[in-house]
């Protein structure tokens, strides 16, 4: 049996790829000195030899980020008492496919919130390339912050109103 890997896992994948394919080719491109901070108002208040970990920390990051948030989706699956809901009785309660079924839908959370955070790093990088080769200023990284700032809150309130229903659903079909 062949296993599918879902779209928005495929997604998050194919961002990573290309975040760490991309650092890779321009890699010899960098200048000497790489920015590393950037305040609120966009100015680069710190700044880094180039070396590779100045330079990959953030493509390590963003893996790092969807790796534990994989980790995640794997033991609440497994674990649905570790599942930190704010009705995680109800949840307990359930039959345990009852149970799966509104931990699969916690799982299409977790990985929207892996492919929000990956776009993230891979809008913070690109910033940082531009800033670093004087090919722009720190517009991409402003975006990364309202793309990080503005999507999140969005993502987890629609995630958590679906969560929701999904979990009344399930015990409504369980009651009988």
């Amino acid at each position: 049996m062949t296993r599918r890997i879902a779209p928005v896992r495929l997604l998050n994948l194919l961002l990573l790829a290309g975040l760490l394919a991309w650092s890779i080719a321009v890699w010899p491109s960098l200048p000497a000195r790489l920015p590393i901070h950037v305040d609120l108002d966009g100015t680069v208040d710190r700044w880094a030899e180039r070396s590779i970990v100045a330079w990959f920390a953030l493509p390590v990051l963003a893996a790092g980020v969807s790796l534990l948030l994989m980790g995640v989706r794997r033991l609440a699956r497994r674990r649905p008492m570790i599942a930190n809901l704010p009705d995680r009785d109800r949840l307990l309660r359930l039959p345990p496919a009852a149970q799966q079924a509104v931990l699969a839908e916690v799982g299409r959370l977790l990985d929207l919130v892996a492919v929000q955070t990956s776009l993230v790093f891979v809008l913070l990088q690109a910033g940082l390339h531009r800033v670093a080769t004087a090919a722009g200023g720190p517009g991409w990284i402003v975006a990364a912050l309202a793309v990080a700032v503005g999507g999140m809150p969005v993502l987890m309130i629609a995630g958590s109103l679906r969560l929701n229903r999904r979990l009344r659903e399930e015990s409504a079909t369980a009651k009988g």
